[in-house]
C-alpha cells in the first residue's frame, strides 16, 4: 500500500512515463480502478465515521487522480485532445456534500 507522498508521487511519474507510450492502456485501466475504489465505498452509518477506511479510500482515490494527471502530461498531446474526457473520466464525480 502506497502510504508517503514520495511513493505516491513516484507511482504516478511511473505510470505517466508508461503512458508516454500507452496511454491507451494506462488511461482506461486508471478509469477501471478509479471505478472499483468508487463502487467498494459502503454507505455511511453514524459509526462509518469513526473507521479509517474512509480515510484510506481518500488517498487510493487521490493517488489515481494523481496518475491521471501525470499520465495526461506525458501522453502525446495530439492523442489525449482526441479523447472524450466526460465520458473517461465520469468515476472523478464527488461524493461529499458542500
Amino acid at each position: 500500500m502506497i502510504r508517503s507522498d514520495v511513493e505516491r508521487q513516484g507511482c504516478a511519474q511511473g505510470l505517466g512515463l508508461t503512458a508516454s507510450t500507452h496511454v491507451d492502456m494506462v488511461l482506461p485501466k486508471l478509469t477501471e480502478t478509479l471505478e472499483k475504489i468508487t463502487k467498494a465505498k459502503k454507505g455511511g452509518g453514524f459509526f462509518s465515521s469513526f473507521g479509517g477506511k474512509g480515510n484510506e479510500d481518500d488517498l487510493h482515490k487521490s493517488t489515481v487522480v494523481l496518475c491521471y494527471g501525470y499520465a495526461v502530461a506525458y501522453a502525446d498531446p495530439a492523442y489525449v485532445c482526441s479523447l472524450s474526457f466526460p465520458n473517461s473520466l465520469r468515476a472523478l464525480h464527488c461524493d461529499r456534500k458542500a
